[in-house]
């Protein structure tokens, strides 16, 4: 049973949420990416999720901008006596009218997402998230252009779920514009030997990395060869892809940290599959621009 303890050094009086919100569709984070509270051993530990979220390669919060002092964030119970639950409603103001502005709003309309706000004291960094892993957020919005007197041309967007807590989020924020290239891959094939060559050392921090090669077998089922180590330069044999088709194969680099999660390094956006670093064909040679969150 919860242990009550006394409330009496409040914190957070300044009112209001800052100007700027985030959003990542839930379909950008990798498998179990979108975490929770963990085991309650601190007071607190209930309503902070301090593990962070892991995106898809190539993926994360996308961040817009806010009008100044029309934004807020509540959270309001709903539901009979005893069986009460928080109603989370997030109502920001989203200013212009430009054609990029309204399709990422058409995007975002019926499409579940995890959303992050900061509070007003930037300093604390303390951010609000709307949306979990078991109850999905969603956006609703209103457009107006205002009249020749007065008003804006903006979207109100409301962001809502339901949920049995205001969630805090202290995890890393990794931003959608953030992603940038650490290293570069070199295929070459002789013969039946691969030589794979990274340009720059992909060790970080400590971590060590592997290459994963995925094909298709004769039965046109996706197949995965590891690599370990943490070489720089790598080779194999294509008679090691068991039931190869032969029609070519793909090359990733997972990095591996220390705590023995994953992060998979992936090309920029002309290369469109997740998980894919290049694909390689007899006589192919060319270098790869990875990208790490």
């Amino acid at each position: 049973m919860y242990s009550f303890k006394n409330l009496k050094s409040p914190k957070h009086l300044i009112s209001g949420i800052a100007e700027k919100v985030l959003f990542a569709p839930v379909s950008w984070f990798a498998k179990d990416g979108i975490k929770s509270p963990g085991v309650f051993m601190n007071y607190g530990d209930g309503v902070i999720i301090k593990e962070s979220h892991i995106f898809l390669p190539q993926k994360g919060f996308i961040e817009c901008s806010l009008a100044p002092e029309k934004n807020n964030y509540d959270a309001k119970t709903i539901g009979d006596t005893g069986f009460q639950k928080f109603s989370n409603e997030l109502k920001v103001v989203l200013p212009g009218s430009y054609e990029q502005q309204h399709e990422t709003i058409k995007n975002l309309l019926n499409t579940p997402v995890i959303v992050l706000v900061k509070d007003i004291d930037c300093s604390e960094d303390m951010w609000y998230q709307v949306g979990s892993s078991c109850i999905y957020a969603y956006v609703s919005a209103d457009f107006s252009t205002g009249t020749t007197k007065d008003g804006t041309k903006s979207y109100q967007l409301t962001i809502t779920n339901i949920a049995s807590s205001v969630l805090l989020y202290e995890g890393n924020v990794i931003l959608q514009s953030s992603l940038k290239p650490v290293a570069i891959i070199k295929g070459e094939i002789n013969g039946d030997i691969v030589l794979l060559n990274c340009e720059e050392s992909l060790t970080i921090g400590g971590d060590v990395y592997e290459y994963e090669v995925l094909y298709n077998d004769i039965n046109d089922n996706l197949q995965t060869l590891i690599l370990p180590g943490n070489l720089v330069t790598n080779q194999f044999n294509t008679d090691t892809l068991i039931n190869w088709d032969g029609e070519g194969f793909a090359v990733s680099v997972k990095l591996t940290d220390d705590g023995g999660s994953d992060t998979t390094l992936v090309t920029d956006d002309e290369i469109e599959q997740p998980y894919i670093a290049g694909s390689f064909d007899q006589g192919f040679n060319e270098g790869f621009d990875f990208n790490i969150p």
